[in-house]
């Protein structure tokens, strides 16, 4: 079974980042932020939301107990982007919590994808989200277990890592009916 892993494990993330690019429409969706406070430093331009968090645009939500949010001056977004937030103005998001939630349905007949993770972080000029310490995603029955995943949204790759210091691998789980045909 080992010989068949590397391609199970292709298989998962080609059908993630497959499934990849927000739904049209999600980037010209307002930002919400719901939150118990907000501090803002406008020489900085960086916002602390803490306090049962909610961020959200179009189908994108996260869920954290903390999410910094850094601006700057609102840019074109480059044409082509798959990247929900190109654009607005978000420089960098990070959230924090026990575990921090990221939900995005990526076509309107597909299933969303779940992700969470103590850090989920965002990083807009490289069109990147990473999920840090405890990273898991399942969309449907698939499912990824790593101590690290990077997302490159424009290039629709995704990078998952083990953690060599305490001997956790990557684990991926496809049902029987996602696996490629003989």
């Amino acid at each position: 079974m080992s010989q068949y892993r590397p391609a199970l494990y292709l298989a998962l993330l080609t059908a993630l980042a497959g499934n990849a690019g927000a739904l049209p429409g999600d980037s010209e969706q307002p930002i919400t932020i719901r939150t118990d406070e907000a501090i803002r430093d406008e020489t900085r331009g960086k916002t602390l939301y803490r306090g049962d968090v909610e961020f959200r645009q179009g189908s994108l939500l996260i869920r954290a107990d903390e999410v910094t949010l850094v601006e700057r001056a609102r840019t074109a977004a480059r044409p082509g982007s798959r990247d929900p937030l190109a654009g607005t103005g978000v420089l960098n998001i990070e959230a924090r919590g026990a575990p921090a939630y990221l939900t995005q349905q990526f076509t309107a007949e597909g299933e969303p994808v779940q992700a969470r993770a103590r850090v989920v972080e965002y990083f807009q000029p490289r069109a990147l989200v990473r999920l840090r310490n405890a990273a898991r995603i399942r969309q449907g029955n698939m499912t990824l277990h790593a101590a690290q995943v990077d997302y490159y949204i424009d290039k629709q790759v995704i990078r998952a890592f083990s953690n060599p210091a305490t001997g956790r691998r990557v684990t991926t789980s496809i049902p029987p009916e996602r696996l490629p045909g003989d």
